[in-house]
């Protein structure tokens, strides 16, 4: 999950010239931030493993809120 948000936060920081209307030049910036690479489309898999992070942090901060001295 870290991976992906450092991936899109990158690709977003570099997409600015195409909210500025200079988007003649940087239109593969929005497929990588969608997850096409090449022939590799990662777009579908994004849901799930967004999910599967969420799962994944909502259970280590449950054992850690159980595990915490009272």
């Amino acid at each position: 999950m870290f991976l992906a948000i450092v991936w899109r936060s990158i690709a977003a920081s570099l997409a600015l010239p195409l909210v500025s209307g200079q988007a003649e030049g940087f239109l593969w910036l929005l497929d990588l931030r969608r997850g096409k690479f090449g022939q590799i489309n990662l777009e579908m898999v994004y849901p799930f493993l967004n999910g599967l992070g969420l799962l994944f942090l909502a259970a280590t901060g449950i054992s850690m809120w159980l595990r915490s001295p009272r």
